[in-house]
Formats: C-alpha cells, structure tokens, sequence
C-alpha cells in the first residue's frame, strides 16, 4: 500500500480549498534588486503582448490588403505566433534554469522587438510569417517565465498575482484598436504601429540591461545559487506520470480551448461584426474595444475575488458568461447598442479564466508546478494555432452567423471539462483510490 501511494504525485485534490486562494501561513518574500526589474518587465511585455492582441484583428484587413493577400490568410500570422510561443515552451525550462529570471526576460524581450520590426519593414506572407514567429517566441518566452517565476516570488497569493499579471494583458488590447483606429484614420500606414511597438520592447531591453548592470556579483551570485539549489529538488515521480494525472489533462484541455477562442474572437471578431453586423470600421474597432475592456475587467475582477473565494468558483463563473453571450451575439442582429453590451460582457467571461487555470495549477501540484505549468500553456499554444486558422475558414466559408455558432459550441464544452475535472461528484477525489488501497 505505501509503495503505491509513494507512486502518486503530490496534489491537492478538487474537493480540497485550504491554500488555493490565499496561503496566510506564507509570508510575502521581500522582492530584491533582480526580481523588482523583472516583475515590472514581465508588466511590460505581457502589456505589448495585449497591445498587438488588441490591433491585430483591427489591422489584418489592411495588411492582407497592401500584401495582396486572401483575408483569411492573416489567420495564418496569428497562428505563427502561438507557434513561435511554443517553440519558446519547449525550451523555456533550460533556458530560464541556464540564464536566470532577468536574462530570460531580456531575451524575450529582444525577441519580440525582433519581431515586430520585421513585421513593420518586410513584405511577403512567408517573411511576415517568420516575423510573427519570432515575436511569438518572444511573447511565448515571457508568457511561460513569468508564470513560472510569479507564483515563486509572490507564493502567498499566487491566483490573485497572475490575474494581475494578466491583466496586464487586457489593458494592452483594451488600448490596442484605439490606437490602430487612431493611426488609420490620420492616413498613417500599419507599418508604423509594428515599428512602434518594436521600440517600445527595445527600450524594455534597455532597462533590463541597465538594471542587469546595477546588480552587485555577490546578489547574482547568491541567485544562480538558488538556481542551481532549485535544479536539485527532486520531483515527486516521473514526468510521463505526472502527464497523465487526470487534473492535468482536464486543466490542459481548458487551456487548448480557451487560448483558441480568445485569439479567434481576438483575430476575427471585427470581421465577424463586419460581415454579420454591417458595422463600419469605427464602430468595428470601438467593439475591439469593448472586448478588451470587458477581459480587463474580468481579470481585475478576479484579482480581487481570488483573494476570498476559491478560483475554480471564479473560473466558472467566468465560462458560464463566456458561452452564454457568444450563443447570444451569434443570433442578435438588430441593436447595434446590445450587441456592443455582449461583445463586453464576452470579454468580462474571457478575463478570468487564464490565470485561474494557471493558478489551479501551480498550487494543485507545488512541486511540479513549473511542469504543469509549461504543459497547460504548451497546450494553449497549440489551441492559438489551430483554432484562429479553422475560425478563419468558417468565416468565409460558412458564414458570420454559423462562425460565431461554431464558437459558442467549442467554449460551451469548457465549463462541461472544468466540471469534471475539479468539481467531482461524490467528494474529494483521491479518497476512492485511498479506500482501493
């Protein structure tokens, strides 16, 4: 009976609150001359990331236009980035163990100011699509060090942190189609905006190399020694067990839908109310708009509330409202002012349910946790690359009407996983196996 619960990763089970949402027994750790540049950085890019989140569906109509390219080939770029975000995960462990957290951030930051100058200065679908790559290895990169590294440095709340961290995020999206209406309608080519957007991650760069800089050897000592101290803890079993803990699959599968929902509202939503709404390029924006706004306010939202009620009550709150406005927006087409109330509250359901999963993680398995965390965000990748590009098919090919369906039906599928994957029927799971012992 040991031998087999030594088997068993360590896990706190669904039925299980105690820590999830606030541990009081932590204390806050004091956060140091390294950890202060990174925490603000990982802001920065994580901001950027919403910015080119925001515009990018608002100026994909132009860029396929001045490229001579089919509209639903820019789903294409989109799915390079998750591509690029990927590729960053599969080596993120040994980049972040080998460089450190300031670094690893520099680099991420770097290669999302490569990546956006290139989208700004080079022509061509295979060149751009390389351009969004690279950006994606950038924003991929910071995506999975900064989940890893946060939960470290702020152990104490770590759902709240990430909601904060994500948040982030939704202001940079909220500000992005502002920003692109803004520069179109002054005659500014979209080139611009990716030029700009290069110089402000390169000024990233630039504090963090200042801060590099500043730091005295002893303290970047003492942290490659906690590196290297953290190398050495010894993890509960195997990976290939780990992958295969039922929570993991179920909080993995979430992440696959919502990411491929979010970057298909977010690539394809100002084409859909185009096409199904016959709204013009302001009021296609503003309603770009109202989405990001509305993610900003889940996820503020949820920063809040994670720090009294369980994230898994957050988080399907959150799926609940998703999948009933997205039914509703695809069968209203008369007021244009309720539609625009929907596609907010769309974004209020969006908000919360990143960070939860990725906090449901983290403290569901503390000593595996960079693992899993780097599985659920692998697993998001893959759901940004092929669902944005499928999106981008029904949409032409099926219609706006029956896209939105499509949509609908693939993000009422989440609440049915979140459900038996942490809410069990019959208590706590863990205590029928602990009865078969």
């Amino acid at each position: 009976m040991s031998r087999k619960i030594e088997s068993e990763p360590e896990v706190i089970e669904p039925g299980e609150i105690s820590g999830i949402y606030v541990d009081k027994g932590l204390s806050a750790p004091t956060l140091g001359r390294t950890e202060i540049p990174v925490s603000r950085s990982a802001y920065a890019i994580t901001f950027v990331a919403g910015l080119n989140a925001g515009w990018f569906g608002a100026l994909l109509p132009a860029l396929t236009k001045a490229q001579h390219l089919p509209l639903e080939q820019g789903g294409i770029l989109a799915s390079a980035v998750c591509a690029g975000g990927f590729v960053a995960l599969a080596a993120s462990s040994k980049i972040i163990a080998g460089l450190g957290d300031l670094k690893t951030t520099l680099l991420a930051a770097a290669l999302a100011a490569a990546g956006f100058f290139g989208l700004g200065s080079i022509g061509g679908l295979y060149a751009l699509t390389a351009c969004a790559f690279c950006y994606g290895l950038g924003v991929g990169l910071n995506s999975i060090s900064s989940h890893i590294i946060f939960p470290r440095y702020y152990p104490q709340k770590v759902a709240s942190a990430l909601s904060k961290l994500n948040s982030f995020y939704g202001l940079g999206a909220l500000s992005g189609p502002m920003i692109a209406l803004s520069l179109v309608n002054l005659k500014i080519n979209y080139n611009w905006i990716f030029l700009g957007a290069g110089l402000y991650a390169a000024l990233i760069c630039a504090y963090l190399l200042s801060a590099h800089q500043k730091l005295e050897v002893g303290e970047e000592k003492r942290h490659a020694d906690a590196r290297s101290e953290s190398g050495k803890t010894p993890q509960t079993q195997p990976v290939l067990s780990i992958l295969k803990h039922p929570i993991l699959i179920g909080l993995a599968s979430i992440n696959f839908l919502y990411v491929g929902v979010e970057c298909t509202l977010g690539t394809w939503i100002y084409s859909f109310l185009q096409k199904a709404e016959s709204f013009d390029n302001a009021v296609a924006s503003a309603a770009i708009s109202l989405l990001w706004l509305g993610l900003t306010l889940g996820r503020m939202t949820s920063t809040r509330a994670c720090l009294t009620f369980n994230p898994k009550y957050v988080t399907m709150t959150a799926m609940l409202i998703l999948t009933a406005t997205l039914f509703l927006i695809a069968n209203i087409h008369s007021n244009q002012n309720l539609t625009l109330l929907v596609v907010l509250l769309i974004g209020v359901g969006l908000g919360p349910i990143f960070p939860t999963i990725i906090a449901q993680s983290a403290t569901r398995f503390p000593k595996d946790s960079s693992t899993t965390t780097a599985v659920i965000i692998s697993a998001g990748c893959i759901g940004g690359m092929v669902l944005p590009w499928l999106g981008g098919n029904a949409l032409v090919g099926y219609g706006a009407t029956n896209f939105m369906i499509l949509t609908a039906i693939t993000a009422s599928v989440l609440p049915i996983i979140l459900g038996l994957t942490l809410f069990p029927i019959g208590g706590r799971a863990g205590l029928a196996r602990e009865n078969e012992s």
